[in-house]
């Protein structure tokens, strides 16, 4: 028994460090998305690498792509930021008037032979105006919004695994969304003709970013989520002292993780990674002919797979578990005593964890149930989403000379 306790505040010491991790991870899917959030913005966990990109005149560029990879299609940036420009052109007027500022959402699918435009105009926070030298004038404080979505379509390949299911033979190739967007904060947004006219410009900002990237960034950036900050036009100040190397590093940096909020060396940072949590059991075991409390403990390894294109995670779970059950046996003074077997159990879960296959090995028996070498294989089937999972099993004992079928009911 005092082993049993020392692996459980062992294994609660190591699963705590990863709590904080995890449920930071977790808050960016908690967000439900409307059905027109779903037209003219990229799924927040499809976003794997977030940069910033500040020009002259305070507006910047906020770059959200699934693989850094699609950098090399940012390279003609300049034509994409034309096009939408001139199919925008039509609400020109109406965008004209009023002083406030405007949200424009631009949105291109290679699932339909059109696009999707959406304006919002935003009225200003009271009139404000500029007096110069009794030169009256209104002012503009907030900036105009643009923001280009851009998603292809899933690239289709074979798939051998379901080669008895014709209507499964095919699957999206997971290696990437193929979607991002690139959002503009422009003092106002006819600006962006302008910016889409310097093609050096653009085509330099996809270049260094990109070259900047890390070799696991580039590989696996699921894993290896990664943000930036980048002033090609160099730092709005120099810093005290005249520092160049300090002046270059604000110039440009590169995040491990991807940044929650604008600024990433103030704000946190989500890094997806495989997750580690505890877990823990009790419940009742049939053995043989006897019921048996037990309880259990033990530490799981998710492991974050690739995703599908319908914004799934795969999912694989790896559990070890200490489980100790609790047998009362009568021994020749017709008196009960109370015995405790303690099991190592290793169980591997699908993506959903609503099955699980398993094998478990003995590791401290007393009494007259099990004698010698004792091992068995289980399987948990998750009756309740959440709270009850029945495991039959088939165990081995005395040597694997003798077997037996098992029954455990577990709660949690």
């Amino acid at each position: 028994m005092k082993q049993l306790t020392l692996i459980a505040c062992m294994l609660l010491a190591a699963a705590y460090n990863s709590y904080a991790q995890d449920e930071q991870r977790n808050t960016e899917t908690r967000k439900p998305r409307s059905k027109t959030d779903e037209h003219f913005n990229m799924p927040q966990t499809f976003i794997n690498v977030r940069d910033y990109v500040y020009l002259r005149d305070k507006a910047k560029m906020i770059i959200e792509l699934n693989n850094p990879e699609q950098y090399k299609e940012l390279k003609n940036m300049h034509e994409l930021l034309l096009t939408a420009m001139r199919e925008i052109a039509f609400y020109r007027d109406s965008l004209e008037n009023g002083s406030g500022s405007v949200r424009i959402d631009y949105a291109v699918d290679e699932a339909f032979p059109f696009s999707k435009i959406r304006f919002k105009k935003h009225p200003p926070d009271g009139d404000i105006f500029m007096n110069r030298q009794n030169d009256i004038a209104r002012l503009k404080v907030e900036q105009d919004t643009v923001r280009i979505y851009v998603r292809h379509n899933p690239v289709l390949e074979r798939n051998n695994d379901t080669r008895n299911n014709p209507r499964k033979n095919y699957r999206y190739n997971v290696n990437h969304a193929r979607m991002y967007q690139i959002t503009f904060c422009v003092n106002k947004y006819t600006d962006l003709i302008k910016l889409a006219e310097d093609k050096t410009l653009l085509s330099n900002i996809s270049d260094t970013l990109l070259t900047t990237r890390k070799k696991e960034y580039l590989s696996n950036p699921f894993s290896y989520p990664s943000s930036a900050s980048f002033r090609p036009f160099g730092p709005d100040t120099i810093a005290k002292g005249g520092c160049n190397t300090c002046a270059e590093q604000k110039r440009f940096k590169l995040y491990s993780g991807l940044s929650v909020l604008e600024d990433p060396g103030y704000h946190g940072i989500i890094r997806r990674s495989d997750v580690i949590t505890m877990e823990g059991n009790f419940g009742t075991g049939l053995i043989r002919n006897a019921f048996a409390p037990m309880a259990e403990v033990g530490i799981v390894l998710v492991k974050q797979g690739r995703r599908m294109y319908n914004d799934r995670y795969l999912q694989t779970s790896i559990g070890a578990f200490v489980s100790s059950y609790y047998i009362f046996e009568r021994n020749t003074n017709n008196e009960f005593s109370l015995k405790d077997n303690v099991f190592v159990n290793l169980k591997i879960a699908n993506d959903k964890r609503e099955k699980s296959v398993g094998v478990g090995y003995l590791l401290s028996g007393k009494g007259n149930y099990f004698r010698g070498v004792t091992t068995k294989v289980f399987f948990d089937i998750r009756m309740l989403k959440n709270g009850l999972t029945l495991s039959p099993e088939i165990i081995f004992t005395n040597d694997f000379k003798q077997i037996f079928p098992g029954l455990t009911l577990k709660v949690f």
